[in-house]
């Protein structure tokens, strides 16, 4: 499970990157565009299906597991919803494989 302590501590540090994001986009844009971010907080707060019924990834899923799913979405430029949620299924079957 995703702590509500965890998700403290890591509040400050995804609004210092979503802010450097966002000077970046700034200072670079007439070279770049940074079209799609995903935090760590998107990850933990998406509803997955469960057994029980839908439930958010952080009630049933620690931060190492929110993390490995988060590396998953890198170098990704645009994720449609439906991406958003395949991505998250893939990586999860991907982190139990290579936890057992």
């Amino acid at each position: 499970m995703y702590t509500p302590e965890e998700h403290e501590a890591d509040k400050e540090r995804i609004f210092q990157a979503l802010d450097a994001i966002m000077k970046l986009r700034e200072e670079y844009r007439d070279v770049i565009a940074i079209p799609e971010v995903v935090s760590l907080h998107d990850i933990t707060e998406y509803r997955l299906d469960a057994y029980n019924g839908a439930a958010p990834f952080k009630k049933n899923l620690n931060r190492t597991a929110a993390t490995y799913v988060l590396n998953y979405f890198n170098g990704v430029d645009y994720v449609t919803p439906e991406h958003f949620e395949h991505t998250i299924i893939c990586a999860l079957q991907d982190y139990n494989t290579r936890k057992k």
